[in-house]
């Protein structure tokens, strides 16, 4: 019980300590944009995917990353085995941490992963009226990426990622996308 009593004030001291750090830290909007393979067990397609997010940072390396990510084109075209289309989009509401390494006053390299609830969305466009089959779940998500900041522009950073995701129904998505970071 004596060890629970410590415990708990050195967690309140730590939790104390949080707003100094979160003082010095730095909140950061950004929005992505790429080219997404979007893969099953049978073959992969592409689609068009773009992602909203924000993060803070609650020291200069680690932070805290929240987000939205959709397919903003028609989807991928899937076929079946009997040469029937379906189109396939997804999206996900997504929160996970991210870890940041300098390499100089410009660049950076960062690592982010966590979780997302997806919705896969199935519909099959080659029957009329057309149908479709939503599922749901919560998946893993990966990325690993690099950010520069433009000479005399403080408050915005160009990215490039490649990210993967795992998707409901047997589909996992990867993507290659360019982004900006705007900091407050």
């Amino acid at each position: 019980m004596k060890y629970l009593g410590q415990t708990c004030v050195g967690l309140i001291f730590l939790f104390l300590a949080l707003p100094t750090l979160a003082a010095e830290s730095r909140h950061q909007f950004y929005a992505d944009s790429g080219f997404n393979y979007i893969d099953n067990s049978n073959s992969t397609e592409s689609a068009w995917t773009t992602t909203l997010g924000y993060s803070y940072f609650l020291s200069p390396f680690v932070g805290v990353d929240f987000g939205y990510t959709d397919t903003m084109s028609d989807g991928a075209t899937f076929y079946d085995k009997n040469g029937d289309s379906q189109q396939v989009k997804y999206r996900s509401f997504f929160a996970g941490a991210t870890i940041e390494q300098p390499i100089n006053s410009f660049t950076s390299v960062y690592a982010r992963g966590g979780v997302g609830q997806t919705n896969v969305e199935e519909t099959n466009t080659s029957v009329v009226p057309e149908t479709s089959q939503d599922h749901s779940g919560i998946n893993p998500y990966i990325g690993i990426g690099a950010k520069i900041q433009p000479m005399y522009v403080e408050k915005l950073e160009l990215s490039v990622e490649l990210k993967y995701q795992d998707l409901q129904n047997e589909y996992s998505a990867t993507s290659f996308i360019l982004g900006a970071k705007f900091s407050l």
